[in-house]
């Protein structure tokens, strides 16, 4: 959880802002003080909101390097001059699965080589380049050299991070592709596999094994059971909430859990990119209800 708290937007005026913090300042900074509900004024607008809702809002918008940072765990950059004509070859300091190089240059033409495709692993791509049919004497030719800018994105395949984080960023990079039924499939698992995590963990706290933990929790199948009776038995609070009147974050994701049983069914459903996104606004709301009602992560 603490690799997601860096930054924050307003849904009002559509700005975001990040803290300037390392995960080691963050883990320092939310030891002093309760983070998630610290509340956030907008800089540009004067909105008022919870941090953990400037959160989501990061999480679900849409700012496409903000989305590419989240998706791919790994990022090079740098500058070099190459000789338009020619290909140019660019080494990593290691091997990653590359999905995007992004070139700059205001000179010339020049492209990403596709070679680096062949295989499921690179550490290194290429730059080729050529003449373009623009005039003017800044324009560079055969031969001459041409100052580029590089940004490549890749996957490491290695982040130690908890599963339901690996899921929100599946959920992202299919909300990227236009693969809105799987973005919400895995929007719900992504809540399942948080809930089950935190289920664990509380089974655990109250002193059983956890293989014992793990029959109970694989014996009762139903997510709804394990998110409202269960978790409210062992956490005091249930997703359906306390008290009078009905949680509207409940509310929602049960919609969203039928949702996905039709999707998982085989259903002809009709989806587009904002219903994508509230699935994983949906599951998010509940995640981070959970995260702040359960002593467990206080």
């Amino acid at each position: 959880m603490i690799e997601l708290l860096n930054k924050f937007y307003c849904n009002e005026c559509e700005s975001g802002w990040n803290y300037g913090l390392d995960v080691k300042g963050i883990k320092e900074m939310s030891l002093e003080k309760n983070l998630f509900n610290q509340n956030i004024k907008c800089e540009s607008c004067g909105n008022e909101f919870l941090y953990f809702q400037g959160l989501i809002n990061k999480l679900v918008e849409d700012d496409h390097f903000g989305t590419w940072e989240f998706i791919y765990d790994t990022q090079y950059f740098g500058s070099t001059n190459i000789v338009v004509g020619k290909e140019h070859k660019i080494t990593l300091p290691k091997q990653v699965l590359i999905t995007k190089v992004m070139l700059t240059c205001q000179d010339g033409f020049c492209s990403v080589a596709p070679n680096f495709h062949s295989q499921i692993e690179s550490d290194s791509f290429g730059i080729v380049s050529s003449e373009t049919d623009d005039e003017g004497e800044m324009v560079k030719k055969f031969g001459e050299n041409l100052s580029v800018n590089w940004m490549v994105y890749g996957k490491s395949g290695n982040k130690p991070i908890e599963t339901w984080v690996h899921l929100l960023t599946q959920v992202k990079e299919q909300i990227v592709h236009g693969q809105y039924n799987i973005a919400v499939l895995c929007s719900e698992m992504m809540f399942e596999s948080f809930l089950d995590s935190t289920l664990n963990k509380l089974l655990i706290s109250k002193g059983l094994s956890d293989g014992a933990s793990y029959v109970i929790l694989e014996r009762l199948g139903n997510i709804q059971s394990k998110a409202h009776e269960l978790l409210k038995e062992l956490n005091g609070v249930g997703l359906q909430g306390e008290g009078k009147g009905t949680n509207p974050i409940n509310t929602q994701w049960t919609k969203l859990v039928k949702l996905r049983n039709k999707i998982a069914h085989g259903d002809n459903v009709d989806l587009d990119k904002e219903k994508a996104k509230w699935a994983l606004r949906t599951s998010l709301d509940a995640i981070f209800f959970i995260y702040n009602s359960c002593p467990l992560y206080k």
